[in-house]
């Protein structure tokens, strides 16, 4: 398909490298002529120097004829602006990143009116992986699919646990609903999809997907013994994450502490959470957290702008032995740089919009003759990724027996929902039309439920 995005920053460059090795024709148009010809020259797509409020900058680009117009710079204003003339000149389908509440808030008019097709706040994302982790305490990150009526959930192994050494058959033997998708070793980030035999080791993280009943007795077999309820909740950093997760976990009833450098917007909070403590001071100074109680607090959250931060107050708080810690970085390279694996819950916004906005785009490809509804990626390597699709006739795979599919080694039916009934999913099972499929590759990149197959 033929892609304008608008935009090259860290977002719009990820989009670029992800979108062009999909297939698509690209376009980037950005004010920075250094940056355009970088990408230009190292993926050989399409490059404009210019404003996307420019209409002649936006002819320029073919916007006419384009599949899909995405516009992520940093500006909210400009992605709304240059979305809407995009629209009046032709373009198929708009997508725009906006990340003012105001701009969230009113998400149904600002579409209808601007003609907008997919509006994208990283910030509210941002906000509800935070709260898919705190509502699973062990977890280090939850995907939802399904309408959130699915949640692959991904946990640590850890030390001395009761599954080490036992395969995934013995351990299915154990707690019976539960699908282990991937195995990732944490040192070398390899993640494989394991069969049967495969054995459990020590300082591994599973993506499983099961209820929260099978998920808590597994969890508490893999050495996790605290899966309790968080109580308290202690934030570094005001960012506007902090506007979408503050009402959430007041009706969770979790008690929060907000510590803000910035007078006006440490200002700004307690005026508009007036139940919630915030305070104006420096939260990279371990005294000062030390007098704020930082080690009193079940939960710490790193918000700030600032990636080296997060990391530096998480490892600290981790030290202290607060018992969750989750970590906002959209550089993961730091991770590594800074020793930082420890670190229970890294969230980053930029990666789950950028995965939100691949599924809007794929979703659109040949009219979304292959019928995916959700796309993630599952590891920072990008590795492995989950997906749901729709059974169609046309599939090969529909009406046929599993055990009768030529499956593809790197790629493993998770689960099926037919008629809101989940299925784990055996040999024996068929693939009916209309069901609903979820599958996890690894190194595959699949697209369509028929690449499942050799």
């Amino acid at each position: 398909m033929e892609i304008v995005i608008l935009g090259g920053g860290k977002l719009g460059q990820e989009l670029c490298y992800d979108l062009n090795e999909d297939g698509h024709e690209i376009t980037l148009i950005d004010t920075d002529s250094v940056l355009v010809n970088k990408l230009v020259e190292e993926l050989d797509i399409q490059g404009i120097i210019g404003s996307g409020t420019d209409i002649e900058i936006l002819k320029q680009a073919n916007i006419d004829i384009c599949h899909a117009f995405i516009a992520v710079t940093d500006n909210d204003d400009v992605n709304l602006i240059s979305a809407h003339i995009a629209s009046m000149l032709g373009a198929s389908y708009i997508i725009i990143r906006a990340r003012k509440l105001e701009y969230t808030k009113n998400e149904d008019f600002i579409a209808k009116n601007f003609k907008i097709d997919y509006v994208i706040n990283q910030d509210l994302e941002a906000a509800t992986n935070i709260l898919h982790v705190i509502d699973y305490p062990t977890a280090s990150y939850v995907e939802s699919l399904h309408n959130n009526e699915v949640q692959m959930i991904r946990f640590r192994v850890m030390p001395k646990s009761e599954i080490i050494g036992l395969s995934v058959k013995e351990v299915r033997s154990i707690v019976n609903d539960v699908v282990i998708c991937t195995i990732e070793n944490r040192n070398t980030e390899e993640v494989i999809i394991p069969n049967g035999q495969t054995i459990i080791e020590v300082d591994t993280y599973l993506n499983v997907i099961a209820s929260k009943e099978d998920y808590n007795k597994l969890v508490c077999l893999a050495g996790h013994k605290n899966n309790v309820h968080f109580k308290s909740a202690f934030i570094l950093g005001g960012s506007r994450i902090c506007e979408y997760l503050l009402p959430e976990l007041n009706k969770r009833k979790i008690r929060t502490r907000i510590i803000e450098l910035d007078n006006s917007r440490a200002l700004g909070l307690a005026v508009s959470f007036p139940n919630n403590e915030v305070i104006l001071g420096d939260g990279t100074d371990p005294e000062f957290l030390l007098e704020h109680r930082l080690p009193n607090f079940d939960v710490a959250i790193a918000l700030t702008d600032v990636d080296e931060e997060n990391l530096i107050f998480s490892l600290y708080s981790h030290s202290l032995g607060v018992k969750k810690n989750i970590t906002r970085v959209n550089r993961t390279s730091l991770i590594k740089l800074l020793h930082a694996d420890n670190l229970d819950a890294i969230i980053s916004p930029r990666v789950s919009i950028s995965d939100a906005i691949i599924r809007r785009v794929r979703s659109l490809s040949h009219q979304n003759e292959y019928h995916l509804l959700e796309y993630a990626r599952l590891s920072t390597s990008k590795d492995s990724e989950v997906l749901e699709f729709i059974v169609s006739k046309k599939d090969k795979v529909c009406n046929q027996k599993i055990m009768e599919l030529n499956l593809d080694s790197r790629v493993l039916i998770g689960l099926i929902i037919r008629d809101g009934v989940k299925i784990i999913p055996k040999g024996s099972d068929y693939l009916l039309e209309n069901d609903y499929v979820i599958v996890v590759d690894v190194k595959k990149r699949v697209r369509s439920l028929d690449e499942i197959l050799k």
